[in-house]
């Protein structure tokens, strides 16, 4: 079903239990609104500064201008438009709750966090030096956003991945950091529970107070990388890796098993190559609810067993691998 159709450069979009609202994003933009069931499409405001994001509440819309540097509001039923907050710089994701307005300045290096009152006043700053602030949400003690970019302007790092998943309370503090070396993070929202945002071509999700990163240790005398060999159900949400070590004149595989994590990186599937350091997921409680740990398994597998082809209760199987102390394998620190 076609709501509306002409809209040049539709770009943001929100919802009540009436209408549907969005910006076209283009110089000379407009703020819109047409029923849920569809009919004529009413412009709310228009001559707007690249309106971007958008968000409603019972009372109004609320948008920001990007070019424009402004945070706008008007009633739903349409009338003069409110400038909340101006000279802002590229203010782009924006949202609403009883008391305040949210939203993002998108720039680099120089990014901020701000929030405004419903009916203007001084814009205050909750977060600075962020690095492209981008999707924007708020609960009812935090603000939540998303980092695309790394503060080399680079959203994939190569082969590690940089952005980043922050909050602060709403009433301003130190921000905290969610989740890290993520594949350019952008679009966001939060329920009672859980972040949810998407990352590259993966969908995450997180606990609102967010998860510690896992990464890849090299073993001792390890040769090469590590292997990704399964990622799934196991011991809860689980990453198994293939480390090939040399043992005097011999080269013999081991496993390891990280278990219970929240949430594998974005991307990593068998065959994913890892090196010291690279991300594999964030500690969780996945098959143990409301115990969060990491299960860290060392196995070595029996001669002439090519992992990759077992199944994953294989992996832990005696006829297959054998459990052995993670500190034989693990370097000395």
């Amino acid at each position: 079903m076609t709501l509306a159709a002409g809209q040049g450069s539709a770009y943001a979009i929100a919802v009540d239990a009436r209408n549907v609202y969005w910006t076209t994003n283009i110089a000379c933009g407009t703020v819109m609104k047409v029923p849920r069931d569809g009919g004529t499409p009413v412009a709310l405001a228009s001559g707007q500064a690249t309106p971007a994001g958008i968000a409603v509440d019972a009372t109004s819309v609320y948008w920001t201008n990007s070019t424009g540097g402004t945070v706008m509001k008007v009633p739903l039923g349409g009338g003069t438009p409110t400038t909340l907050a101006s000279r802002q710089a590229n203010p782009t994701a924006i949202a609403v709750d009883a008391t305040s307005v949210y939203w993002t300045n998108r720039s680099f290096c120089g990014g901020s966090v701000m929030k405004v009152p419903l009916g203007g006043g001084t814009p205050v700053t909750l977060a600075s030096g962020q690095v492209m602030p981008t999707g924007i949400a708020v609960d009812a003690t935090s603000v939540y956003w998303t980092n695309p970019l790394d503060s080399n302007g680079d959203s994939s790092g190569g082969r590690v991945t940089t952005g980043t998943v922050m909050k602060v309370p709403l009433g301003g503090g130190a921000p905290t950091t969610l989740a890290s070396q993520q594949a350019g993070p952008e679009g966001l929202a939060v329920d009672g529970t859980s972040v949810y945002y998407t990352a590259g071509d993966a969908v995450m999700k997180l606990p609102l107070g967010g998860g510690t990163p896992v990464t890849v240790v090299a073993l001792e005398h390890q040769q090469g990388d590590a292997e990704v060999i399964y990622v799934g159900p196991l011991f809860g949400t689980t990453v198994v890796t293939r480390h090939t070590l040399r043992e005097g004149a011999r080269l013999r595989d081991y496993v390891l098993l990280f278990g219970h994590l929240d949430a594998p990186a974005p991307g990593l599937r068998p065959g994913s190559s890892l090196r010291e350091g690279d991300l594999v997921g964030f500690v969780g409680d996945t098959g143990s609810p409301d115990i969060v740990h990491l299960h860290l398994e060392a196995r070595r597998l029996r001669d002439g067993i090519d992992a990759a082809k077992l199944t994953p209760s294989a992996l832990v199987d005696g006829a297959s691998t054998v459990v052995c102390d993670p500190r034989n394998v693990l370097p000395l620190r």
